[in-house]
């Protein structure tokens, strides 16, 4: 279920907000001090999706972003609950790409 679930969350980040980064999810993000004031001072999400809205404000402002492999273990005890955290997950992707639509982010 855990491995659906990031499928239908990497589809509707990159349809939506992010077609060219290849993962978002994985939990390490570097950012300047300059990048991050501006980006985190315009993101508004506080869940799961943090990191896509995150990285699609750094884009959107024209930050560079460079992907660098990481080593990734699956663990069972991941705190990710796919009926609890999965719908809002979605909606938070879409509500990226509306904020974006409504001007939220200019």
């Amino acid at each position: 279920a855990r491995l659906a679930a990031g499928a239908a969350v990497q589809v509707t980040r990159r349809v939506l907000v992010l077609p060219v980064i290849t993962d978002t999810q994985a939990g390490f993000k570097g950012f300047r001090a300059e990048w991050a004031e501006q980006v985190f001072g315009k993101a508004v999400v506080d869940s799961f999706a943090f990191d896509i809205e995150a990285l699609f404000l750094a884009r959107r402002m024209g930050a560079r972003i460079a992907e660098m492999p990481v080593s990734v273990e699956f663990r069972d005890e991941s705190t990710f609950d796919v009926t609890k955290h999965l719908p809002p997950f979605i909606r938070d992707i879409y509500g990226v790409r509306l904020n974006a639509w409504r001007g939220r982010y200019d």
